[in-house]
């Protein structure tokens, strides 16, 4: 089967919307193709960036045929910590904060979503765009916990030990490929070909 017949997918980190455009000249130079679909998590837009946003959307649109918000790739939902500084959260929950990021799989707090069903809506999602796009090559614009639970499918990996390396850090790109037998498998880890 050639590779054009098998589906690439390729996972981005971000931190604001901005860096879509810095992936994006990342993606070009490391991997010398142009995805044909872009999904990524939406993200807040401040009022003093939108030109700058708006811009870099027009840009992305010329290049690729899809660019769609995803919310099933928005990070992890962090309930009552969400907005609060981590200086804060260390000294008001120590105990979870501990488990967030020492024992991921016993990380619970309240209104906030576990790493399991982060990776069961994130993994459903991806599974499913995978199987429409048969023969693409697609990307995905996520963050570090997301992809981090994506890959840890992919790979087999148990979600306690998410946080071990290979790290995903901003602006890294990983590369999933679909194989001969249609099995997936990760060829790029955050930029590392042999992880």
């Amino acid at each position: 089967m050639h590779l054009l017949q098998r589906c690439v997918c390729v996972l981005y980190t971000i931190t604001t919307i901005i860096k879509i455009l810095q992936i994006f000249f990342c993606y070009l130079s490391s991997y010398r193709a142009l995805p044909l679909l872009v999904y990524h998590a939406p993200l807040a837009l401040k009022k003093h960036n939108y030109l700058k946003i708006y811009s870099i959307n027009l840009l992305l649109q010329y290049f690729f045929l899809a660019f769609e918000n995803a919310e099933e790739l928005l990070e992890i939902n962090l309930g009552i910590w969400e907005g609060r500084k981590t200086d804060d959260v260390k000294r008001l929950f120590p105990s979870e904060h501990n488990d967030f990021w020492n024992h991921p799989d016993r990380f619970k707090i309240e209104q906030a979503e576990s790493f399991k069903n982060l990776q069961d809506r994130s993994v459903r999602f991806v599974l499913n765009i995978l199987r429409l796009n048969r023969g693409k090559t697609i990307s995905l614009v996520s963050h570090s916990a997301t992809i981090k639970v994506i890959l840890a499918h992919f790979e087999g990996r148990a979600i306690k030990n998410i946080w071990k390396p290979p790290f995903v850090g901003n602006c890294s790109h990983s590369i999933i490929k679909e194989t001969q037998n249609n099995v997936f498998e990760i060829v790029s880890y955050s930029g590392f070909n042999n992880w």
